[in-house]
């Protein structure tokens, strides 16, 4: 399409002018044909503050056109008008074309016109102008007026009908009302909530979007339209952090209108108990005062306050005793004896800086007794000179009995020569020290054995090995086992010597004389032996 401006055809702009004027005094008659339609395309739309946009000024002929003429009027205080150009309706022919002049504080376009050069018109649709705005960062609703508008064919003005055009600006951003919860908990979800209208668009057109952040968690993340005008978000807290969760809430509308909250804060509290796992007692049945190591691991989503070990005794005394200071990485433990016999059941209470508290299912070790008394350092002693007549004679048998718990009993059992025995109980001397003192029993002579035998009070029992030792009968002089004449020789070595009763061997009848009697005494066993 070819464009001449009046700066270049003075001619031609001569001509129009006579035309204008032969127009003017000319009054032409207006046809019954159908009327030509001028309308503002897009009739309704809405922008945001800022934005630019463009009008068309749109025609429908009814019947063949060949010029146009019209003035525009809109809101100052929403709209700036940018441009105007010439539109395309007359594509292929050469145009005259005025954009007219732009008035933004009147809010007006006027003289805006264009008509076809020579001959020529046209019957299909299409725009007179393409007029550009930019919206003003106010909100409401503006009319694009189309006036004084007039359209001819070649010889005459035509009927036309007009239709205008709004144009809504949006300059309002969408409000936000937060409800979320103003507390939250380590580990659980929280329901981001906030009631968003706008002026202009429906909730559902709205784009709503949360920015939040706890300890390592956290996004920018869309927030869900559940119906009337809610949003909301589910998202799940840091379970090792009770720093405070901060989020803003981001509202846009469709038309770039943006509203952002404040940076909220919301307190976060631990309510998760410290988890208690691998509960044991290390050995599950020990000796009484043999070490037993109770261990537990232990841990806790912030950090752990105290543990308490808590322990009932076979007796039903309760103990219950901090072991937080017993700890390698995340076991604590406490190695300790026990001296009462029985089964202890205990468990594990643990408390968080937080002071959620959490137990332990409860366990049972046993302490028992399966150690038999130990028997040692045992020992004889006889009188000297041995006799076998209980006035003179005597015999003394110790030993020392210990236990890790209690001896409850010692007895000594005798093998006497004749093969019946005695068991007899020990007497204590002092500690643990025992002792058999008998003129009675050893009275016979002969070879005699025994034993210790001792238990404690949980029924463990011990014996020693085998003892022996002889009683030799006053008649064996030297106590070799027999009765030779070397016996009477050692009488006869002594023969008229006295002392105290029983004081050597050699006085046989114990009277303190050695004399004849001696010897008759022990000629009567001349050549026995009484060694088995």
């Amino acid at each position: 399409m070819k464009n001449f401006r009046k700066s270049k055809y003075n001619a031609l702009a001569a001509f129009f002018i006579f035309t204008i004027l032969l127009i003017a005094i000319i009054p032409l008659t207006v046809n019954a044909a159908d009327p030509t339609i001028v309308s503002i395309n897009p009739s309704s739309q809405t922008v945001s503050s800022g934005n630019y946009f463009n009008v068309y000024v749109n025609c429908t002929p009814g019947q063949p056109i060949k010029s146009f003429e019209f003035k525009i009027s809109y809101d100052a205080s929403l709209l700036q008008a940018n441009t105007v150009s010439e539109g395309g309706i007359f594509n292929g022919y050469t145009t005259f074309f005025n954009a007219g002049t732009i008035n933004n504080t009147a809010g007006t376009i006027v003289d805006i016109y264009g008509l076809i050069m020579g001959s020529g018109n046209v019957s299909d649709p299409g725009s007179f102008v393409n007029l550009n705005f930019s919206a003003k960062n106010s909100t409401g609703s503006s009319q694009i007026t189309i006036y004084d508008v007039g359209i001819t064919n070649e010889i005459e003005y035509i009927p036309i009908t007009v239709n205008n055009g709004t144009v809504q600006v949006d300059a309002t951003p969408p409000n936000i009302i937060d409800n979320s919860p103003t507390s939250g908990y380590t580990g659980d979800i929280y329901i981001f909530n906030a009631s968003i209208t706008d002026n202009v668009n429906s909730a559902g057109e709205l784009t709503v979007l949360v920015d939040w952040s706890h300890g390592s968690n956290g996004n920018n993340e869309s927030m869900t339209h559940v119906g009337n005008n809610y949003f909301v978000k589910t998202v799940t807290l840091d379970q090792d952090s009770i720093s405070d969760l901060t989020y803003s809430i981001i509202a846009e509308d469709e038309y770039g209108n943006s509203n952002t909250t404040a940076i909220a804060s919301v307190t976060i509290q631990d309510n998760d108990p410290p988890q208690i796992s691998s509960v044991s007692a290390s050995p599950s049945s020990q000796e009484v005062n043999d070490y037993v190591n109770i261990t537990t691991t232990i841990t806790d989503n912030i950090e752990i306050n105290d543990v308490f070990l808590n322990i009932t005794y076979p007796n039903s005394i309760v103990e219950n005793f901090s072991i937080i200071a017993n700890k390698t990485g995340t076991t604590y433990y406490c190695n300790r004896t026990y001296s009462a016999i029985g089964s202890y059941n205990y468990y594990i209470w643990v408390k968080d800086t937080s002071n959620n508290g959490n137990f332990s299912s409860s366990e049972v070790f046993i302490i028992g007794d399966q150690t038999s008394p130990e028997i040692s350092n045992t020992a004889i002693t006889t009188s000297n000179p041995l006799d076998i007549t209980a006035t003179f004679g005597w015999v003394n048998i110790t030993c020392d009995v210990t236990d890790n718990v209690a001896v409850n009993n010692v007895y000594l059992n005798i093998s006497n020569p004749d093969g019946s025995w005695n068991n007899v109980s020990m007497n204590i001397v002092t500690g643990n020290s025992y002792y058999y003192n008998s003129s009675t029993v050893f009275s016979q002579y002969g070879n005699y054995s025994y034993i210790f035998w001792a238990n404690d009070t949980s029924g463990n029992n011990v014996a020693s090995s085998s003892n022996a030792f002889s009683m030799p009968p006053n008649w064996d002089i030297n106590n070799d086992g027999e009765c030779k004449v070397f016996d009477f020789v050692l009488i006869s070595n002594h023969y008229g010597e006295t002392g105290s009763a029983g004081w050597i061997r050699e006085d046989v009848d114990n009277n303190g004389q050695i004399q004849v009697l001696d010897l008759t005494l022990i000629s009567n066993y001349y050549d026995e032996s009484w060694w088995v």
